[in-house]
C-alpha cells in the first residue's frame, strides 16, 4: 500500500489539481458557476488568512520576550505561537534584540510548527519570510535555516494549497539557502516579457510581499544588473518594475534607481537606443522632477553623484534648445533663428554645453503654456522687455552667455563675475541679460555680439573664437554651415 507520504501520491494530488484546473479555463461560458468555484478554491488555497494589527504585534511580542526571560512558554497559546513569524523581527522594548536573531527560541518555534503543521500555519512563515527578505544578510543564520525548513516542509506535505508553493520552488528556487534570484529574474524577462503582474501572482508575491523584501530584492538585483550589462531590454525591465502609472515602488531605493538607470549613458560610446534615453529622461522628469530647480535637486534629486547629475543635465540641455528655438519660431523670423540654432547645436553634439535654461517673455510664455501645457521648465521675464522677446542662457565651461531672440545681442560673463545672470530662476527682469559683459570682439568697443549678416558667417566665426579663447573649447566652421 502507497505510504501518504510518498513523493508519487504527492505528485498525484498536485497533478489532479492542476487538471481540474486546466480542464475548467477550456469550459462554456455557459458554466460560469464552474470558474467562479475555481477562483474561489484557488484564492483559498493560496491564501494567507487576516494579518493581525500592528497593536496586536506588539503586544504579543512583550508576552513572547517575558517567556523567553522566564525560560518558560507553558503558558503561551497555539493561537499565540502560529503568530510567531509576524513578530520575529519586532523590538518593541529599547535596546531588546530581535526574538528572530535567537536561535534558541527559533528552534522552540520551528519545534511547535512541525508539530502543528497546517497549510495556514506554513503560510505565515512563508508570508514572513518572503516579507522580510531585506534582512537575510543581516540575520544570515536565521534565513538559512528558516529556507531549508520551508523547502523540507512544502515538499513532504500533501496538501494541495502548498502545491503552488512546491512547484515555484521546484522551478525557481525561492527557497534557496544561498538566495539566488537568478532563475526568477530569468522568470521576469523571459517567461513574463517583463509584464510585473503576471509576474508577481506567478511568484505569489501579493499584499505586503509585492512592496518590499523578495519583490524588493528581486528589484536591486534587476538594478545590478543593468549596471553590469546595460541594455535596451534590461531598462525597460527596470522601468517597468520600479514605475507604475503615477508612482515608483520601491521609492525608498530612489537613489539606486535613478543612478542605476542613468548608468548606461556614463560612457560617451553608449550604444543604447534614443527611445530608451527618452523614455528613461521622461519618467525621472516626470516623478523626480527637473533637477535643475533647486527646490527638486533638495528633494528628488538628493544625493544624486555629480556624474550622474551630469549626464540629465546633458539631455536637458538639448531639449531646452531644441525646445527655445521652436517657441521663438513662433515668435520671431524665421531668416535669422536657423544660423543660431546650428550655431548651438553644435556645441551640444560636441558635448560643450554644460548647462541650458531659457527664459521666455509673456508672449513666449503664453505660447509654451498653451502648446506644451505644463510639460516645460523655464523661467519668467515681465518686465524691461518687449513683449514678444526671449533669453537662452548656456554656460560653456566657465563662460556664461545670453543669448537674445530677435536682434538682441549675445553677451558674456565668466561664471564667476556677479553680474553673470544666474540660471533656473522662475522670474527675470530683462536688465538681468543686459550687464556690463566682456568683450566678445577684441577691437570692438562695445560689449557682446550683435547677429547681422548671418549668411556670412561673420558673427558665428568671431563668437566661436571667443570661446575657444576663454574654454579651450573648438567647433569648426563645417560644424554650423548651413
Amino acid at each position: 500500500m502507497q505510504s501518504d507520504n510518498s513523493p508519487s501520491l504527492r505528485k498525484e494530488i498536485s497533478q489532479f489539481y492542476h487538471t481540474i484546473k486546466l480542464k475548467s479555463q477550456h469550459l462554456s461560458l455557459q458554466e460560469p458557476q464552474v470558474n467562479r468555484a475555481l477562483k474561489i478554491i484557488e484564492k483559498k488555497f493560496d491564501s494567507l488568512g487576516s494579518i493581525p494589527t500592528s497593536q496586536n504585534l506588539e503586544k504579543l511580542s512583550i508576552t513572547f520576550y517575558k517567556a523567553l526571560e522566564a525560560k518558560s512558554f507553558d503558558n503561551i497559546s497555539n493561537k499565540e505561537w502560529k503568530l510567531v513569524p509576524f513578530i520575529l523581527w519586532t523590538t518593541p522594548q529599547v535596546n531588546s534584540f530581535a526574538l528572530g536573531s535567537d536561535l534558541n527560541f527559533l528552534q522552540k518555534y520551528l519545534n511547535w510548527l512541525s508539530q502543528n503543521l497546517t497549510a495556514s500555519n506554513l503560510k505565515k512563515l512563508i508570508y514572513c519570510f518572503l516579507k522580510d527578505f531585506s534582512l537575510r544578510e543581516q540575520y544570515l543564520a536565521v534565513f538559512k535555516k528558516l529556507s531549508c525548513f520551508i523547502t523540507e516542509k512544502i515538499y513532504s506535505s500533501m496538501n494541495p494549497s502548498l502545491s503552488k508553493w512546491y512547484e515555484r520552488n521546484q522551478k525557481l528556487n525561492i527557497f534557496s539557502p544561498n538566495f539566488d534570484l537568478s532563475k526568477v529574474i530569468s522568470l521576469y524577462l523571459n517567461e513574463c516579457n517583463l509584464d510585473i503582474y503576471k509576474f508577481f501572482s506567478l511568484l505569489g508575491l501579493q499584499g505586503e510581499i509585492s512592496i518590499r523584501g523578495y519583490s524588493e530584492a528581486i528589484g536591486l538585483n534587476l538594478l545590478k544588473i543593468l549596471e553590469r550589462e546595460p541594455s535596451d531590454k534590461l531598462i525597460n525591465a527596470v522601468i517597468n518594475y520600479f514605475f507604475s502609472k503615477d508612482s515608483v515602488r520601491f521609492s525608498n531605493h530612489r537613489v539606486n534607481l535613478i543612478q542605476s538607470l542613468l548608468t548606461p549613458w556614463l560612457s560617451n560610446n553608449s550604444t543604447n537606443s534614443s527611445e530608451s534615453q527618452k523614455k528613461v529622461q521622461d519618467l525621472l522628469i516626470k516623478h523626480f522632477k527637473d533637477p535643475r530647480i533647486i527646490a527638486y535637486r533638495r528633494d528628488g534629486w538628493r544625493s544624486i553623484s555629480e556624474q550622474y547629475l551630469k549626464v540629465i543635465y546633458q539631455w536637458l540641455v538639448g531639449e531646452s534648445i531644441e525646445q527655445f528655438f521652436e517657441i521663438v519660431d513662433q515668435m520671431a523670423l524665421d531668416r535669422q533663428w536657423k544660423y543660431r540654432k546650428a550655431f548651438w547645436m553644435a556645441y551640444y553634439k560636441y558635448g560643450f554645453l554644460d548647462e541650458a535654461w531659457f527664459v521666455l517673455g509673456p508672449d513666449a510664455k503664453y505660447y509654451a503654456e498653451t502648446y506644451f501645457e505644463n510639460k516645460l521648465s523655464f523661467g519668467a521675464m515681465d518686465s524691461g522687455c518687449k513683449s514678444n522677446h526671449s533669453v537662452l542662457i548656456l554656460k560653456i565651461g566657465n563662460i556664461v552667455l545670453a543669448e537674445w531672440s530677435h536682434e538682441g545681442k549675445c553677451r558674456a560673463w565668466r561664471d564667476e563675475d556677479p553680474k553673470a545672470p544666474e540660471r533656473y530662476k522662475n522670474y527675470y527682469v530683462g536688465k538681468n541679460f543686459k550687464e556690463e559683459s566682456l568683450k566678445i570682439v577684441p577691437h570692438y568697443n562695445s560689449d557682446g555680439i550683435g547677429h547681422l549678416s548671418s549668411n556670412t558667417y561673420s558673427w558665428q566665426q568671431n563668437l566661436s573664437d571667443f570661446i575657444y579663447r576663454n574654454t579651450g573649447l573648438k567647433v569648426y566652421h563645417s560644424d554650423f554651415w548651413i
